[in-house]
């Protein structure tokens, strides 16, 4: 756990980019901790990611400058209303996880964020 902000949350895809060793993602984390923040990794996304290579999820996860972000059991609801409008729960947890600390989401699914208009939070990979 680190006591920097969260600026960036990497949804499953992102996950996905980092196990299969992508540049972008390495580069993108890489700039976040020169800025002297953290970023976010939604449990739902990395459960979502689970098949996965096991050791970088690992590595993902043991970064300095990773957060775990878990949710409140009261947050539930919040949740499944999300879930119902973006049509899946992980990509429901990146973006209530960005709302929360308003910051970005880096994703490699632009599309899945779509339903929010013209500019949603986003970063691609």
């Amino acid at each position: 756990m680190t006591e920097r902000p969260i600026r960036l949350v990497l949804d499953t895809s992102a996950i996905l980019a980092f196990a299969s060793e992508s540049l972008h993602v390495g580069e993108t984390i890489s700039q976040v901790d020169e800025n002297g923040a953290a970023f976010g990794v939604p449990i739902a996304c990395l459960a979502a990611a689970h098949k996965a290579d096991a050791q970088m999820l690992h590595l993902l996860t043991s970064h300095a400058v990773c957060e775990l972000l878990t949710v409140e059991i009261d947050e539930w609801r919040r949740w499944a209303a999300m879930s119902d409008v973006l049509g899946r729960l992980d990509v429901a947890a990146a973006l209530l996880a960005a709302s929360d600390f308003d910051c970005d989401i880096l994703t490699g699914e632009p599309d899945a964020y779509g339903v929010l208009g013209d500019d949603p939070p986003i970063v691609g990979i």
